[in-house]
């Protein structure tokens, strides 16, 4: 087994079967999405209208299919916002099922949490 995929097998992401799981995926996003999205909104100086189009355009690309695309943009600004990119979310970019549903969680929680900030900033 290549090391990324036992990786991902004794973080839990992949079950013994193969098989994604979901939960572990959610968890992950939901430990790590917050300190990205609360970062990005101080660096934006609290600017709802970029956070938005970010938003926007990370949806457009997993939307459309451009996961890879999606996931390069999050590094990149990750890197930008002088952040390393978590170890568990490098490992699952190698899964493309998991890269996929991991996606898809990130979107929902960088969502909440920005809409929350903002929500507490009004």
């Amino acid at each position: 087994m290549e090391p990324l995929i036992t990786q991902l097998t004794d973080e839990g992401v992949l079950l013994p079967d193969g098989a994604v799981d979901m939960d572990e995926l959610n968890l992950i996003s939901g430990t790590h999405t917050p300190d990205f999205a609360e970062t990005l909104w101080t660096l934006t100086g609290g600017d709802a209208d970029t956070a938005t189009r970010i938003y926007s355009f990370m949806t457009s690309l997993y939307s459309n299919g451009k996961q890879a695309d999606l996931f390069e943009f999050i590094t990149i600004l990750y890197g930008i916002l002088g952040l390393d990119v978590p170890e568990p979310i490098t490992a699952i970019s190698s899964h493309p099922e998991a890269l996929n549903r991991y996606l898809f969680e990130f979107l929902l929680d960088y969502d909440d949490v920005i809409g929350d900030i903002a929500a507490s900033d009004a």
